[in-house]
């Protein structure tokens, strides 16, 4: 890793380092940046692909060539953080991404993990061990039987793309009762909101309590035994459907409710970061341009001094 910080802080404060980089392997160099997840994980990937003449720029920039077995490394080392590094590119993305993304990217970074450890890695085999265990001591809220992870059970089971596919075969069941459960609190609450109850249907309610009727015969019992065979019914002609975009969550109004109640977009770095993009800058004095207002103005924010005086200027006081 020293050597591949060698030519990655050289080229980043020699522009004649970087020309004899693209000259010999005709392929830009980059460099690790602090603020983004996946730079350090893209800048080894961009190391390797041009592996062939690597050694040849780093003898001509003065540094210490890579070893095979070093390379060999670097491979072992950038399979083995591939399963995090894409999970995290899929859930720092800013469409169609939604919080029933998580657990389905958390059984497949553990799926990937698992081959990666069967194929008897020489290096980085203690290094899946501890991402994995890791992993599931950050995510461990997320276990599916743990009570706290339900949302994002029903999250990802609610999103057309995912359903049931990502579940293990063992828990298939258990989450799927899960879902039809929540799907039919749902319904009665619909149900509750649209047959508010009068005080004529409390009075007779307690007329058929005092005369002792058979739970079979109320028609209560029977609205809500209905409401729990549609319920199913939908869910099932919901799981088997092989449309998975979302337009279909229209047709499954109460799922559609459901998706609209868990499935709220994740937080992310990226749109945020690209939105202070200048941060680097802004805290450097120009000659040309006061460093305040010139740092507002590049990252697209005004103050409200100069939103008073534009207000003024066109007859408009506030």
């Amino acid at each position: 890793m020293a050597k591949c910080r060698a030519v990655w802080n050289l080229c980043a404060g020699s522009p004649k380092a970087c020309e004899i980089y693209l000259e010999i392997t005709g392929k830009s160099p980059t460099s690790p940046c602090p603020t983004r997840w996946n730079s350090y994980y893209d800048c080894i990937t961009d190391i390797l692909k041009v592996q062939e003449t690597i050694n040849e720029v780093l003898r001509k920039l003065g540094l210490a060539v890579l070893k095979e077995i070093e390379i060999q490394f670097l491979i072992e080392y950038i399979n083995t953080s591939k399963p995090i590094s894409e999970a995290i590119r899929s859930l720092e993305g800013d469409k169609e991404t939604f919080y029933g993304c998580l657990q389905p990217e958390l059984y497949r970074m553990h799926k990937m993990l698992d081959l990666l450890k069967q194929e008897n890695p020489v290096y980085c085999g203690g290094l899946i061990d501890i991402i994995k265990e890791n992993i599931q001591n950050r995510f461990e809220k997320y276990n599916l039987h743990d009570t706290r992870a339900k949302d994002s059970i029903l999250a990802a089971v609610s999103y057309p793309f995912f359903k049931l596919k990502w579940v293990p075969r063992a828990e298939k069941e258990y989450v799927k009762e899960l879902f039809i459960a929540e799907l039919r609190r749902f319904k009665q609450e619909d149900f509750k909101s649209a047959h508010p109850q009068t005080s004529t249907l409390k009075k007779k309610q307690k007329s058929e309590s005092y005369y002792m009727f058979n739970d079979s015969d109320s028609s209560t019992t029977s609205t809500d035994g209905n409401n729990s065979t549609c319920t199913d019914l939908e869910t099932l002609q919901y799981l088997r459907d092989e449309d998975t975009s979302l337009n279909i969550l229209n047709t499954y109004p109460t799922i559609k409710k459901v998706f609209l109640r868990y499935n709220t977009c994740l937080p992310s770095s990226a749109p945020v970061e690209r939105l202070f993009s200048y941060a680097f800058t802004t805290i450097h004095k120009r000659k040309d341009q006061d460093p305040i207002i010139g740092s507002q103005a590049r990252v697209g924010m005004r103050t409200p001094l100069s939103i008073a005086k534009r207000a003024c200027r066109e007859g408009h006081p506030r």
